[in-house]
């Protein structure tokens, strides 16, 4: 694991927005002001990108992208060719992503219109149009979602609802993240 040791120079790391260690990586991902960075279990901090706003920054990783949430966009940090941009749908173009999980090789993102996107099977940087759900079983807004056991947890502000990665709908070629049906919590 990622240590902070005591002759780490932290500097630059004064504003922390959000932290996600990667253990496929090895590294610890840091958004602190609008600087994205990478930290060695060595202490080397290096900066990769720029993730602007103030806010609470969501990562996710699949061992050789990590996807950043900020809010208003959605960014990648591609470690395989060192490049990070932001990232749009295909047809509609920026996304507004809130939140970040990872699920069976896809980034599940959830917009900020209460709508779930995927994308491409280990492509963090392909969003397509057709590629998403919308999570309506309850009226209240949107503010969160976690996976755990394979299933997507979606958090309203008094409710919840549950996904999971349907290879049936796939198959059929549907969208596969599709809803459990008597899993929804109202209050």
């Amino acid at each position: 694991r990622v240590l902070f040791r005591s002759d780490l120079d932290v500097s630059s790391l004064n504003n922390i927005r959000g932290m996600h260690y990667s253990d496929k990586l090895g590294l610890l991902y840091v958004v602190s002001g609008t600087s994205f960075y990478d930290v060695t279990e060595a202490g080397v901090v290096t900066s990769r990108g720029t993730v602007p706003g103030g806010d609470g920054v969501i990562m996710a990783d699949n061992g050789t992208e990590v996807g950043i949430a900020n809010g208003s966009n959605y960014y990648v940090w591609d470690t395989s060719s060192s490049t990070f941009a932001t990232v749009a749908d295909s047809a509609s173009g920026l996304l507004r992503v809130r939140d970040i999980v990872y699920l069976d090789g896809r980034f599940i993102l959830m917009e900020d219109n209460e709508r779930l996107y995927m994308t491409d099977v280990q492509d963090a940087q392909t969003v397509t149009s057709t590629n998403f759900t919308d999570v309506v079983a309850n009226p209240d807004d949107l503010v969160g979602i976690a996976v755990a056991n394979r299933r997507i947890y979606c958090f309203g502000t008094s409710s919840f609802d549950v996904y999971f990665n349907s290879a049936q709908a796939a198959a059929a070629g549907r969208f596969p993240i599709i809803r459990v049906d008597g899993a929804a919590k109202n209050g």
